[in-house]
């Protein structure tokens, strides 16, 4: 495959593991992000385009989250209100079925319904099973149903939310439904509402639908975000493209002028104009772009987008190290892996639980070393504290099982069962 980076001089600090404490000061800033609930994590700013307006028109005649301290009895809603602020996804149910057991959700203002939704989120679908994201997509569902039986009309914030989580698991006919209701109630889809629909396109299997949505997107007068051409260069990535994804890299993305040098004027991702000259790459940019060449195998390609991180002023976050952590577990590189690993460990990010899934999978399945998946497995929970996913159970009953080992299998399942039983009650 032709190569399009120039081989940059190495940044990084070496691989010698260190043992240092970790501190929880190192905090992720460039995924992409959710915005809905979180808006000001995400930046929106305005690239220069040629068209004649660029700008946002989001106007509300009702503010229904601006809570109204007259319209319930707080008695009645008290118990809800306190599990929502708990952000306890089960108390919350409970507390919100037994109002309408009796029959009392009529007496709850728009926005306790809204919030009541917002509760019922997934932070990384990784993290849970089939049986738990299927809990959480009826309890959306049912939630949205009564608001409308009551006659609260959902807005277009309520629509961010749904349409993020449905596009988080892949569900586009959801998503294709929820999409049809806003624009039959003459809703006015936000950047958000585009930038949800459109990743949704491209995690159901469909990329090629993000460039039409693009195309709407520009049509409508709503500005494309970093978000926005990030997705679109993980679609190429979907599509086997990575030339296409670096490209459309190097027309958003302008290298700093201030370090402007041989080395960026000799690489395909340095153009002398940008098309939106106003917009930086962040580290969800780096890594949408890392996914595209991993997708495609290119390691070598991987390495090289790592070394210009610096030349932007971008730093490697968490999300970089695991995109570059599972592509070489897939890819069969573990020594890679494990480089990419004390060099996330040695820049003081603490790993999550993504980043020991790709670990412990690629030691358990491919190399067979049970042994090593279970130390990863007791180091990722007693050194920084993240329960196993039961994926990772999974693999290591299957394994154990295998090998004739009983007890050891019932003493994962019981693990497993324990975890479960105090994470979801």
């Amino acid at each position: 495959m032709e190569k399009i980076f120039k081989q940059a001089a190495p940044t990084m600090i070496g691989w010698t593991r260190i043992s240092q404490k970790k501190t929880n000061s190192q905090r992720h800033f460039g995924s992409p992000t959710w915005p809905d609930g979180r808006e000001k994590t995400m930046a929106a700013r305005t690239p220069a385009s040629n068209l004649l307006s660029c700008s946002v028109r989001t106007h509300f005649s009702r503010d229904k989250y601006a809570l109204r301290n007259n319209t319930t009895d707080p008695a009645l809603s008290r118990p809800l209100l306190r599990s929502i602020r708990a952000r306890n996804q089960n108390a919350t149910w409970k507390a919100y079925m037994t109002l309408n057991d009796t029959d009392k959700l009529k007496y709850l203002p728009a926005e306790y319904h809204s919030m009541t939704l917002y509760t019922f989120r997934l932070k990384h679908m990784t993290a849970y099973s089939h049986i738990e994201m299927e809990m959480v997509r009826n309890r959306l569902f049912y939630v949205q149903e009564r608001m409308k039986s009551l006659r609260h009309k959902p807005d277009v914030r309520d629509y961010n939310h749904l349409l993020d989580f449905f596009g988080r698991v892949g569900d586009m006919h959801t998503c294709d439904r929820l999409w049809a209701e806003l624009k039959h109630a003459k809703i006015r889809p936000t950047i958000y509402t585009y930038n949800y629909y459109l990743y949704a396109t491209i995690k159901s299997g469909n990329p090629r639908r993000a460039f039409n949505l693009l195309y709407e997107m520009k049509a409508a007068q709503v500005c494309p975000t970093n978000f926005t051409y990030d997705a679109l260069i993980k679609a190429y990535g979907e599509l086997r493209e990575p030339a296409n994804a670096a490209k459309l890299f190097s027309d958003i993305y302008a290298v700093p002028v201030t370090r402007t040098t041989a080395l960026h004027r000799t690489t395909a991702l340095h153009r002398t104009t940008a098309l939106h000259p106003t917009m930086t790459p962040t580290a969800a940019s780096f890594t949408a772009l890392l996914d595209a060449y991993g997708k495609s195998g290119d390691l070598q390609s991987m390495q090289q987008i790592y070394d210009l991180m610096p030349q932007y002023f971008v730093a490697p976050t968490r999300e970089t190290y695991n995109s570059l952590i599972r592509w070489y577990c897939q890819h069969g590189d573990v020594e890679g892996a494990r480089r990419w690993f004390y060099e996330m460990e040695q820049r003081g990010i603490e790993p999550n639980v993504i980043t020991f899934n790709s670990l412990i999978k690629h030691e358990a399945l491919k190399h067979r070393r049970v042994g090593t998946a279970q130390r990863l497995m007791e180091m990722m929970r007693t050194k920084y504290g993240i329960a196993p996913l039961w994926g990772m159970f999974r693999v290591l009953v299957k394994e154990q099982h295998k090998r004739g080992r009983i007890e050891e299998v019932k003493r994962l399942l019981k693990e497993w069962w324990e975890q479960k039983r105090v994470r979801w009650g």
